[in-house]
């Protein structure tokens, strides 16, 4: 994203169950080989504990029974851009606001249903639409959306 003098560069991945011990490496060895200012993660291991990691200010979901958690993590160097009354924990679905001088910046990290059932993935994409519309200061703003979006539920 460009916009204003900011850009940011962002990885989306799919962790599959990453221990939270494992966290640290993870962020070591992404940043020797991409520079990144946020990680959009899903499927992650309970990281609830952690607010950071080396610097790095670390946003995790709540532990849902039947799902992993989703992580969202900013470089150090944009930690202070977290506006932390903007975190939105929901099923499946997690997001923060970045707050730079002229400009604020929406993450979303989504893991939508496995089951199969086309009711829950309805519920999950109602769920994305409202993280990615509401805004608490009614501005327009960029939004940076990363989904593991399973298997097409028809």
């Amino acid at each position: 994203m460009r916009r204003t003098g900011v850009t940011l560069r962002g990885i989306s991945w799919n962790v599959q169950g990453m221990a939270p011990r494992a966290l640290r490496g993870f962020v070591g060895r992404i940043g020797e080989e991409v520079e990144w200012d946020y990680l959009l993660l899903q499927e992650c291991g309970k990281f609830n504990h952690m607010t950071q990691v080396d610097g790095h200010r670390v946003i995790c979901s709540a532990s849902r029974l039947g799902e992993r958690c989703r992580a969202i993590v900013v470089h150090a160097r944009l930690a202070a851009t977290v506006k932390d009354e903007t975190i939105k924990d929901e099923p499946r679905i997690l997001r923060v606001d970045l707050g730079f001088e002229n400009l604020n910046c929406r993450l979303v990290s989504c893991h939508m249903s496995a089951k199969h059932d086309k009711m829950a993935y309805l519920e999950d994409l109602e769920r994305l639409e409202k993280a990615i519309i509401t805004t608490g200061d009614h501005r327009a703003h960029p939004v940076i959306v990363s989904i593991d979006a399973q298997d097409c539920v028809g």
